[in-house]
């Protein structure tokens, strides 16, 4: 999970700097592959967490708490673009949020 997320992070940061649609098609390839590999395995660890009569609602609680962020991220995105009038600032935002999640990431597995 820590690669494919600053994979990421770091694709994220790159995108709104892109001209071109070969150099927008090869970043979608790269980023759909590291974002689809994290989607993949997010509930993984709630497997090893205890009983696995109790995945369920581990999952559930889990997946729930990840549902704010996706829920209040794109309003966020929209207000900063709107209100830069691009969407370099949208990518640096993103991009911090997927590399601070990265790092939480590698201080628990520690």
């Amino acid at each position: 999970m820590i690669p494919t997320t600053f994979l990421a992070g770091v694709l994220t940061f790159v995108w709104p700097y892109l001209r071109g649609t070969s150099a927008l098609v090869l970043l979608a390839l790269f980023y759909g592959a590291s974002s689809g590999a994290f989607a993949g395995i997010v509930g993984a660890p709630m497997i090893a967490f205890g009983d696995s009569t109790d995945v369920g609602r581990r999952l559930g609680m889990y997946l729930t708490i990840l549902s704010f962020g996706a829920l209040a991220g794109p309003p966020i995105s929209g207000a900063i673009a709107k209100s830069t009038g691009g969407y370099s600032a949208v990518g640096i935002y993103a991009g911090m949020f997927c590399l601070a999640c990265r790092g939480s990431r590698v201080e628990i597995w520690c």
